[in-house]
């Protein structure tokens, strides 16, 4: 999956990467999500990136802020996206039988 995904994300670099933990320590200390915003925003511009995925918990909190800030901006919320498929009928016999498949070992 990653091969035919790679050419379209970008994996910020050591300077955007120290960035993104000071942002989350933030968040984690109870800053407004919305400070974040700006910052976010300026490392996918520095990085070309027209969109960004809140791949962290922390950042579950501030992806609804940065899309309705930013207009034209994409984001992906991994943990709502899982959340609205585990809800669906499909969704919920999968989370049933994977929780099965770990349970059993």
């Amino acid at each position: 999956m990653w091969a035919s995904a790679k050419s379209r994300i970008c994996v910020p670099g050591p300077a955007d990467q120290r960035e993104t933990h000071r942002i989350v320590y933030k968040l984690k200390r109870g800053a407004d999500p919305t400070c974040v915003v700006r910052p976010i925003e300026d490392m996918c511009e520095r990085n070309g990136a027209n969109g960004w995925i809140a791949g962290c918990t922390e950042f579950h909190l501030v992806a609804k802020a940065i899309a309705s800030a930013v207009d034209g901006f994409g984001v992906v919320d991994p943990l709502s996206t899982l959340a609205k498929a585990a809800a669906s009928p499909e969704g919920l016999d999968l989370l049933a039988e994977r929780m099965a498949m770990s349970a059993s070992g």
